[in-house]
């Protein structure tokens, strides 16, 4: 069965989506952000909250809002703000799952790839985003599967940036249906009915 280690060595750490949010998603973050009654949770607002810096805030939303273009299924799905002079910390996710025994945690069954869109400020002099030590330019509203258990971190330079993130699962209750958005978004792969040479699409 695939889960997120076979799926980021076959494609790559940083997989673009033929995905993109809607043009007013900005507009969408900031209703969202003020409306509490859709807060799943609300990071740096208390000890228990606390995100992994902080420098950067934001929220988890309760549901998936239907025109973002992923999928209803997707989990921790919210977003992070930055302003002027606001940083997250270079880290790696998910590794809390592995413990000192070798075993894994309860929390790493059905692990999941992680999906980021960094909504606007995309420029470098804007937001600079850093993975395994180097600058990546991600496209403004596009969805991205990335591999965050490397290394990655950002720095802003300027006032209202917004970032999303949400996780797909590799469970038995979700791993059809997030196999399927993979392979339906992802860019050039090919249906299993493509005959290379014969009929190919990529010809």
């Amino acid at each position: 069965m695939i889960d997120a280690t076979h799926f980021f060595q076959a494609a790559g750490n940083i997989v673009p989506l033929n995905v993109w949010a809607p043009d007013d998603i900005v507009s969408q973050l900031k209703e969202l952000h003020n409306d509490t009654s859709k807060h799943a949770m609300s990071r740096n607002e208390g000890e228990t909250n606390d995100h992994n810096s902080s420098k950067s805030s934001g929220i988890d939303l309760k549901e998936v809002p239907a025109n973002w273009g992923i999928p209803l299924h997707a989990g921790t799905c919210g977003s992070i703000t930055y302003n002027k002079g606001d940083y997250l910390s270079p880290h790696r996710d998910k590794w809390r799952y592995l413990l000192s025994d070798g075993s894994f945690s309860e929390l790493a069954k059905g692990n999941g790839v992680r999906l980021f869109n960094f909504t606007n400020a995309n420029s470098t002099t804007e937001f600079t985003f850093i993975y395994e030590g180097k600058v990546v330019y991600l496209e403004p509203r596009r969805w991205y599967a990335v591999n965050t258990q490397r290394v990655h971190w950002g720095f802003s330079f300027v006032d209202g940036v917004y970032h999303m993130g949400c996780e797909l699962k590799f469970n038995d209750t979700d791993r059809a249906a997030t196999t399927k958005f993979l392979l339906e978004n992802m860019e050039y792969a090919q249906p299993l009915a493509d005959r290379k040479g014969v009929d190919c699409t990529r010809n």
